[in-house]
């Protein structure tokens, strides 16, 4: 019976979690807003310009997924 505590206990134990450099879209601004459960994490950044976009860091990439006007 102690084994089964131990071992229930073990499987219940905190999650491990990774600070991860999202990197830019050449402006100052970068946040993550959400992440999935492959790990892919959304966001909004800005460009060298200014411009909003909103993004996605997955497999170590950031990919600007442009506006919602498709520019």
């Amino acid at each position: 019976m102690l084994a089964a505590c131990i071992a229930s206990a073990a499987a219940m134990a905190a999650p491990t979690y990774v600070a991860v450099p999202l990197g830019s879209l050449g402006g100052g601004y970068t946040v993550g807003n959400g992440i999935n459960f492959s790990g892919a994490i959304t966001g909004d950044a800005t460009l060298a310009d200014g411009t909003a976009r909103a993004f996605v860091h997955s497999g170590g990439i950031l990919i600007d997924l442009g506006t919602l006007g498709g520019k």
